[in-house]
């Protein structure tokens, strides 16, 4: 990898981690996971793979877990957040999704990760390989999205910073080979937007 990229990465993960990655967060937002959680997985066969891709402190997996769901994993690039997952006895464990090694998902969950990602395309190529064919993609993200653009350096790519209902973002998601099924808006903890997606019938 060229020297100057990876500095750059380095630069996304120390800022990420040590900047805009607390670990204790409102009790609110803990609560509105378990929201979309239940609105997502409502008729969800509980023996379906899941990832929950940066799950920190493990609050969805926790909850997933409690539903029923046994096959739940979780990874987080924060080893802090990671460490209460852990000491929760939570399958949740600190990668790269770059380098991750688990793979034949079924669902892919992710909560206020996604805007997260450092190269949106990349990350979302990786999810597909480590998904089966007929896998589901369940993205909550804030919309419009007004938060720090070093933490949220995806959205503008992303289409997050887009006020045109969902469009913009449904498009770039297109774009990468997944269709929506399903947008829904909310506001509980902010205001945010629900995508059902899946991969596009090759």
């Amino acid at each position: 990898m060229d020297e100057t990229i990876m500095n750059d990465y380095e630069d996304y993960i120390r800022i990420q981690v040590e900047v805009h990655g607390a670990v204790d967060k409102p009790a609110k937002y803990g609560k509105g996971e378990r929201k979309a959680i239940d609105w997502f997985f409502n008729d969800i066969d509980k023996n379906l793979r899941i990832l929950d891709l940066g799950c920190g402190s493990g609050v969805g997996v926790e909850y997933l877990i409690f539903k029923g769901y046994e096959n739940v994993v979780g990874i987080d690039i924060n080893s802090k957040k990671v460490a209460v997952a852990t000491s929760k006895l939570l399958p949740v464990f600190q990668r790269d999704l770059r380098t991750v090694e688990f793979k034949d998902f079924d669902i892919v969950w992710s909560s206020h990760s996604f805007e997260h990602m450092y190269d949106p395309v990349e990350a979302l190529d990786v999810l597909k390989q480590i998904t089966r064919p007929d896998a589901e993609f369940f993205f909550v993200m804030p919309y419009v999205d007004t938060g720090d653009e070093s933490a949220h350096c995806s959205s503008h790519e992303i289409g997050l910073r887009e006020n045109d209902r969902g469009k913009s973002v449904r498009e770039w998601f297109s774009n990468q080979g997944l269709v929506c099924i399903t947008q829904v808006m909310d506001d509980y903890r902010e205001p945010e937007i629900w995508l059902k997606l899946a991969k596009y019938d090759e």
